[in-house]
């Protein structure tokens, strides 16, 4: 990792412990701990910067919000374009919106992170049968797609 990469993160992870301070995940941890365990879960910088960001933009209150898009402009373009693809508005489908991140290598990286996570056993104790569910099935259409883009690849 270079210092430019570090500092990037170092920005990206404040900014993340900003915005999650005070939530806690469905089981009732600290959300931050999610945020932390999908960015490990990856090895690129800007898989790692998109994932400690995943969530801020739809978490962020209006007093984050300056934050969350000041930090955004000071990532590299392709994490910008990550970060603004994970991000679900609820006006699309689950389903449409997991097809439209599903054709960004980083997007969908941090996205199977995201999930993975999501469905651990540590996290596992919130999530409703269907939220499971539909989590796994997004999860099965994702690493499909990863496998035959890492084939070409």
């Amino acid at each position: 990792m270079t210092d430019f990469d570090s500092g990037l993160i170092d920005l990206a992870v404040r900014t993340a412990n900003t915005v999650h301070a005070k939530q806690v995940d469905r089981a009732g941890k600290p959300y931050i701990l999610h945020v932390h365990d999908v960015a490990l879960r990856l090895e690129d910088s800007n898989a790692r910067l998109t994932a400690y960001l995943h969530d801020t933009l739809e978490d962020c209150t209006t007093e984050t919000r300056y934050l969350v898009e000041s930090t955004l402009r000071e990532m590299p373009p392709p994490v910008q374009r990550a970060v603004r693809l994970i991000t679900r508005t609820k006006s699309v489908p689950y389903f449409r919106y997991i097809e439209l991140l599903s054709a960004d290598p980083i997007a969908r990286r941090v996205k199977i992170a995201d999930l993975q996570s999501n469905l651990s056993f540590d996290r596992r104790g919130g999530l409703s049968d269907s939220l499971r569910e539909r989590y796994e099935h997004a999860l099965e259409f994702l690493c499909a797609i990863e496998a035959e883009y890492l084939k070409g690849n």
